[in-house]
């Protein structure tokens, strides 16, 4: 038996809507996910360019893009 955690089933909840939605609406969802991910690598892109080295300001760590695809 698997133990419930509430922010597990919310998202898994969350994922079944979306996907019963899609196949209603005929929404692709290898299109939806492609630009989801191309969002994702803008935001980082522009995480970079504002990187705290332009600036002249300390140093900092930035998530590397491997992690924002998970």
């Amino acid at each position: 038996m698997q133990e419930y955690i509430v922010p597990d089933v919310n998202e898994r909840e969350l994922l079944m809507t979306l996907h019963r939605l899609a196949d209603k609406r005929q929404l692709d969802m290898a299109q939806y996910n492609a630009l989801r991910d191309q969002i994702r690598i803008t935001k980082y892109d522009l995480q970079r360019l504002r990187d705290p080295l332009q600036l002249h300001l300390p140093v900092t760590t930035l998530d590397t893009r491997r992690d924002l695809l998970t």
